[in-house]
This record gives C-alpha cells, structure tokens and sequence, in this order.
C-alpha cells in the first residue's frame, strides 16, 4: 500500500502516482483528506467527496489498484465511520473501502462507538493504520483534553479486541504501523511496536484458516 493525498482525479499528481504504484506492484492506495468547511451542509458536503471519490477510484481501477478511505478523528469528513459508508455504499466494493484506524475510531468513538463502527466497516476493510494514543490535560488555552499519542499497547485502544474481531473476519490486508510519538530511541521504539503488534497478530489469529 502507499499513502497519498490525492482528494481529486483532476490533481496533476493523481495519474502519475497511482501509474508509478501500480508498476511497483502496488495493490493498495491511502486517500487523502477531506474537512468540513464552515457554513457548507453535510449533505452537501458528502455529496462533493462522493463525487471526489468517485472519481480517484475509477482512475485506480485503470491502474488495478485499490482506494481506501481513512477514518480520522476531527474535523475530517470519514471521522464517523458512517460519512464513509454514505459515500462509498454504491461504489465497487473490490475498487474501494475502509482503511481503518482503531486509534481514531476510540478517539472518535469512546468506549462503544469503536466496536460499532469496526463492525460496519469489516466487509469492506483494505487496510488497517495502526498507532495508539491516551487522553492528556490539555496544555493549550482552550483545550481542557488532548489526544497524546503513545507507544503500542500503553494507550487506550483495546488492542486484544480489535485484533480478535480482525482475526473472526478473516482480514488478510496490508496493516501499516505508524510512530506519531518522539521516543528516545526511534529504532528501539519501532522495534518495540512492532512486536507487540505481531504477538497481538499471533495471538488472536492462531488457530484461525
């Protein structure tokens, strides 16, 4: 998979990057983003990146590669994993989906919202963004609370959930690993992460066919 910010197919950049990924063997494709202006409707909105959209995946299917949809938290059409779903409901479901990211997911969702919009995003998941955060006392005037991002596993993600539900629904696609946090030692903590995510993999998909 790469990771793009295309929001249009009439971007200079939009042909010459997916050509460039697919003769690499590329299989995937990272949207990018897309907010909410103020004074624009949500309708009116969702109907814009539908058709925004509509259009990167029909250019992905010359390529033969695959659109994923990101759910970030914020101000970030997608951020309710529902916006995605209007979106893209009446799209090839081989040509675009969800890249999920149960840190934003938990962020967005709290306790129960994350589990739901998994579920609804299962069928249809391409790729998976992984990174985990906790809340934090707001440092900034204004802001009371703080998404602070953390190593794997010490955070407030259900790790041991959400892969199990990866595992029971068979996902086999690409599982980016992000660091969005400034360790002491980057290469110590990379290797860190990515352990733990491989004996979360392990566990939850042993004895899975």
């Amino acid at each position: 998979m790469i990771t793009t910010g295309l929001t249009s197919a009439s971007d200079p950049a939009a042909r010459p990057t997916l050509s460039a990924a697919a003769g690499l063997g590329v299989s995937y494709f990272k949207l990018g983003y897309w907010h909410y202006p103020a004074g624009v409707s949500i309708d009116q909105r969702i109907a814009e990146v539908q058709h925004d959209v509509a259009g990167l995946v029909a250019l992905g299917q010359e390529y033969g590669i695959t659109a994923g949809f990101q759910n970030h938290s914020g101000n970030y059409v997608g951020a309710a994993i529902w916006d995605t779903r209007a979106i893209i409901a009446n799209m090839d479901p081989r040509l675009i989906g969800y890249y999920f990211d149960p840190c934003h997911a938990t962020t967005e969702g709290g306790e129960g919202g994350w589990q739901i919009a998994l579920r609804m995003a299962l069928s249809r998941m391409k790729m998976v963004a992984l990174k985990d955060f906790y809340g934090a006392k707001g440092t900034k005037a204004g802001v009371r609370w703080q998404m602070t991002m953390c190593p794997m596993g010490d955070g407030m993600v259900h790790w041991r959930e959400v892969f199990s539900m990866f595992a029971k629904a068979r996902f086999t696609g690409p599982i980016s690993l992000h660091m969005e946090y400034e360790p002491a030692d980057e290469r110590a903590a990379i290797a860190r992460d990515f352990e733990f995510v491989r004996k979360q993999v392990g566990a939850a998909y042993r004895g899975v066919s």
